[in-house]
């Protein structure tokens, strides 16, 4: 097939280049922008099945949809005067009336519920908190749209009146930072790529010409990859507002990776004698084999994600997938076309000439690598175990952070709004973390069903981590007197029950859906709604729910757990399920892949046992790094006493142990690196049967890690250096995801690739020595 191809691309050059240009206009007049497209509500969707889901359900029947809420926070140096008052009601007033955006649900604020003034004000009156729950996800555009037009009004208002200050947060204010800094992160990681790449292409060559094909390989797979994204987010398809981001990264490093060996194979073949033409087919020929392999472990690997139950990792992977099979079309194919144009000038200043891999400088260290490995494998094994070992079973153990305002730069809005919240109010003034929703043919508008609401209320109220339950019988957070004397009498009397009715007329419309049926219980924690003792609250609540509802005498009532811990819970349960399951998947479609490719099934075990390795040491060291930078070298060094030994030991490992990696980070992580790493390894254990054909194990094992140093080694680098380039994002998770896909990378080009891999097929290849009973000469 890629003999076919490369006569096709040699002999047809000028036709296969129109025909990619006319494609790329083709769809560029056609597509809509992709920003336009990409979508970012629906990959944090749960489906159905899970409680928090079932929970907003609830919410949604009972109270109309509450999917975000917005916290505008209004305040001054001083306390707050009179006339400071009236102008934030004014202010706050046209806030929650913008009613055209149709996102607006209710607004809690001291002026339109004033039996929450106290809470709504900070203690020293100079901060005036609203609560906007809104109908739309929290980084879904329109909740976007919706801030940006309260922010400009808001700016407009402080600026009239400059003794005045604002802040906002909450969960559509973090969905809003979310998406900018995802533009944010778009273009700075696209430049710092572009220079990356170019200068390490001026450095391996030495020529300005030459980084022009690969430049333009990616070019032009970006720009269809992009705009073929787009007309499938157009006809539905979800399209993550990273997607973007993990493009750039993953074409540039891997375009240049295949241009990389097409353009070394056709300079070889110039410098043997052969026309531009020839040059070009015999290159795609002898290549395109390798580089076809090797992109389709990668793209097999992100294909698989689409098998994941939670909606980010399901349509990123695949929107991946597509876009590296265009790159890996357009290299062999565009390329190779394009280089048949300048051929030698190809490589301008620079003289074409035949050398032996063997007598380079990078080629005599990498034959010292291979004498090592084919002396002393067993060593190599031992050494790289005791290196490896510990890194690997601190990144198995680590524990995944689940805080979305760690995703954040600290100078976002919605962190500044929260370290404002956490300043000037009390605790119990925080959002609630968990909400239970009931649901029962009990009305809870009755004086039964207000018995029974009360009856849970103080069960969950009584577990030692809850600071304050608010319900219906208990709207500020503490027990009202007048309810509860209601509630105790059996037979209340007209005054008892008119009392109560007036407190209960104010707090059923936020408590009590308008049939009666549905009931909301709201839990304030001791803990952060991110950490992962709340995440985890609801399965401690649960049982003590259920045992209260059992000797209540009601037995179809239906409750669940919603609220931010609660969905972060769930999100966690869902995840760490795909992550369990989409490991073994990927596993396996590779070592099929490898087995096809290596004509073998032992070969596939180890190179995949490598990269699992590989993976978790990745992930360790990644840990350590983040667990330094979050505590700071002081807190190392104060958690180490002399004479304390194990104290001491234990107090580092608390500090590294720290949950400081996103969630995302395994995930992604995983499918990426191994999928990469196999790449390599093929390039090595094709090279090694090739020259298997002509010689004895030992020297073709040699031969192959010398012949296939340099130029894996420089892949590595560029492909390091481009998820390195990562690192510039706002967002925490994407510099996490970059830092360590370079980590992996590199230890795979330098130590896993050129070591362990060989070392582990020289053992393999003495156990068939042994059963075989014939030996070659070291």
């Amino acid at each position: 097939m890629f003999r076919l191809l490369g006569k096709i691309v040699s002999r047809g050059w000028p036709v296969m280049l129109l025909l990619w240009l006319l494609l790329a206009g083709v769809l560029g007049y056609y597509s809509p922008k992709l920003d336009n497209v990409t979508t970012v509500g629906p990959g944090f969707a749960l489906p159905e099945g899970y409680d928090s889901r079932a929970a907003d359900d609830l919410l949604a029947e009972g109270f109309g949809p509450e999917k975000s809420r917005l916290l505008v926070l209004i305040g001054a140096a001083t306390p707050l005067t009179e006339s400071d008052h009236q102008l934030i009601q004014k202010e706050l007033e046209y806030i929650g009336s913008r009613k055209e955006h149709l996102l607006v649900g209710y607004v809690i604020s001291p002026y339109t519920h004033p039996y929450l003034a106290k809470r709504l004000t900070s203690l020293d009156n100079s901060t005036v908190m609203c609560a906007v729950v809104l109908r739309s996800q929290f980084v879904s555009f329109d909740t976007h749209w919706y801030i940006d037009d309260v922010v400009a009004h808001l700016k407009t208002f402080t600026a009239k009146y400059p003794r005045l200050s604002y802040e906002i947060t909450d969960s559509a204010a973090i969905g809003r930072d979310y998406n900018m800094a995802a533009g944010t992160s778009l273009e700075r990681t696209r430049f710092a790529t572009i220079l990356l790449v170019v200068t390490i292409l001026l450095v391996l060559y030495r020529s300005p010409v030459t980084p022009i094909i690969p430049l333009s390989v990616i070019a032009l797979s970006l720009w269809v990859s992009n705009c073929v994204m787009a007309l499938l987010g157009r006809a539905g398809m979800d399209i993550p507002k990273l997607v973007p981001i993990y493009m750039v990264v993953i074409l540039f490093g891997s375009c240049t990776d295949y241009c990389l060996f097409l353009i070394g194979r056709f300079r070889e073949e110039l410098a043997r004698g052969h026309s531009r033409f020839e040059a070009a087919r015999i290159a795609v020929t002898h290549v395109g084999e390798a580089v076809a392999a090797s992109a389709g472990t990668t793209i097999a690997g992100l294909c698989m994600m689409a098998f994941a139950d939670f909606a980010i990792f399901r349509s990123t992977g695949p929107a991946l997938g597509i876009g590296l099979a265009v790159g890996l079309l357009c290299a062999l194919t565009f390329a190779p076309a394009l280089m048949v144009i300048p051929g030698k000038w190809l490589f301008w200043p620079m003289k074409l000439r035949l050398v032996d891999a063997g007598q380079t400088r990078s080629g005599r260290l990498w034959g010292r690598f291979a004498g090592l490995v084919v002396k002393r494998p067993g060593l190599v094994i031992v050494v790289a175990l005791l290196f490896f070992g510990p890194l690997a079973i601190h990144g198995g153990s680590m524990e995944p952070s689940y805080d979305l305002f760690s995703e954040l730069p600290e100078d976002a809005p919605s962190v500044r709004g929260n370290n404002l919240v956490v300043e000037k109010f009390a605790e119990t003034s925080r959002s609630e973390q968990l909400v239970l929703v009931m649901k029962s043919s009990v009305n809870f508008k009755s004086h039964r069903g207000l018995q029974l609401a009360d009856k849970v209320s103080k069960a969950v109220e009584a577990l030692p981590d809850v600071i304050e339950v608010r319900s219906i019988t208990r709207p500020m957070g503490k027990v009202e007197p007048v309810i509860d004397e209601y509630i105790r009498e059996p037979t209340p009397s007209v005054l008892i029950r008119l009392k109560a009715e007036t407190v209960l007329r104010i707090a059923f419309p936020r408590y009590v859906s308008p049939e009666g049926i549905i009931t909301r219980v709201n839990v304030l924690l001791k803990h952060d709604t991110f950490s992962p003792e709340a995440i985890r609250m609801g399965h401690v609540l649960w049982p003590t729910v259920a045992r209260t509802l059992k000797g209540s005498g009601v037995d179809d009532v239906e409750f669940h757990f919603g609220g931010t811990s609660a969905h972060m819970d769930d999100i966690r349960r869902i995840t760490r399920g795909d992550l369990r399951r989409l490991r073994w998947m990927v596993l396996g479609v590779l070592y099929v892949i490898l087995t096809v490719v290596l004509r073998g099934g032992i070969a596939p075990v180890y190179l995949l046992g490598t990269m699992v390795i590989n993976y978790f040491t990745a992930l360790g060291v990644t840990q350590i790094v983040f667990a330094v930078h979050r505590h700071g070298l002081a807190a190392f060094s104060k958690a180490v006493r002399l004479g304390d030994v194990w104290g001491s030991v234990v107090r580092v490992h608390e500090l590294l142990a720290t949950a400081v990696l996103d969630w995302k980070v395994e995930f992604f992580l995983f499918v990426l690196l191994v999928a990469i790493g196999v790449d390599y390894n093929i390039y090595i254990m094709s090279r090694l049967r090739e020259e298997r054909k002509r010689q004895l194990f030992r020297p073709a094992l040699r031969n192959a890690i010398v012949f296939t140093g340099s130029i894996i080694s420089s892949c590595g680098i560029i492909m390091a250096g481009t998820f390195g380039s990562m690192t510039r994002s706002t967002l925490s998770v994407m510099v996490q995801i970059g830092t360590a896909m370079a980590v992996g990378v590199l230890l795979d080009t330098f130590v896993v690739r050129p070591l362990i891999v060989p070392a582990l097929a020289m053992l393999v290849e003495k156990v068939k020595e042994k059963f075989r009973g014939s030996y070659e000469p070291v």
